[in-house]
């Protein structure tokens, strides 16, 4: 692997399970996460990146077969690997889950894990990547019309410069625009269905790609 700093698993199995991690935002991801992937009716699914384990958890239950893959064996997920070159056959998977992950690796790898992401799914990828565009939000409620929500983001050239210790770039920051992320997924052979920031968890943005 190239990069400036080595790959390796990110902070400790406990830093998952702290109030500080599971804001309630982050909770509210997660149903964004669950709800996309049952939307797309799969079977099997392979999730890359464990985190807690609370999406594969809730899928499990709702009687889905689910296969998790992490680098980071302390997590304990079904196979340890590096998504660089998964162990997987090619199309095993209706639905593979990816979130919050290919930031800390390096982006001159985004397109070679994509692909190899394209190479193990049949039919989709549902994923999600930190989104730091500034934006203003507020939250009212209208007679007859129930709660709405307004949202005002800034251009892209405010964005700041990725400073997370343990991301190597995240998307909007400097140099890292949406029509480049973009970009990068069509030539992994992806065609996009739709993206978006959730309204309650602003921070992520989702994709939904399906195999093109």
């Amino acid at each position: 692997m190239t990069g400036t700093r080595p790959v390796q698993p990110q902070g400790e199995k406990s830093d998952y399970f702290t109030p500080a991690y599971n804001s309630p935002g982050r909770w509210a991801g997660y149903a964004y996460q669950i709800n996309e992937i049952l939307a797309l009716g799969p079977r099997r699914i392979l999730e890359v990146g464990i985190g807690n384990g609370m999406v594969s958890y809730f899928l499990r239950r709702a009687g889905l077969a689910v296969t998790t893959f992490d680098y980071d064996e302390h997590l304990e997920p079904d196979i340890v690997g590096s998504v660089t070159a998964l162990p997987l056959a090619a199309a095993r998977y209706d639905v593979v889950a990816c979130f919050q992950v290919l930031e800390h690796l390096p982006f001159d790898l985004f397109v070679p894990i994509l692909q190899e992401i394209h190479r193990v799914t049949s039919r989709y990828v549902v994923l999600s990547l930190p989104d730091v565009r500034p934006y203003l939000q507020g939250s009212f409620h209208l007679p007859l019309f129930g709660d709405r929500c307004l949202v005002l983001e800034w251009p892209q050239r405010f964005s700041r410069r990725t400073n997370n210790s343990q991301h190597y770039w995240e998307l909007n920051a400097r140099g890292y625009a949406l029509s480049k992320i973009l970009a990068a997924m069509r030539q992994a052979g992806f065609t996009l269905i739709k993206t978006y920031r959730p309204e309650m968890f602003r921070h992520h943005r989702m994709f939904i790609l399906r195999k093109g």
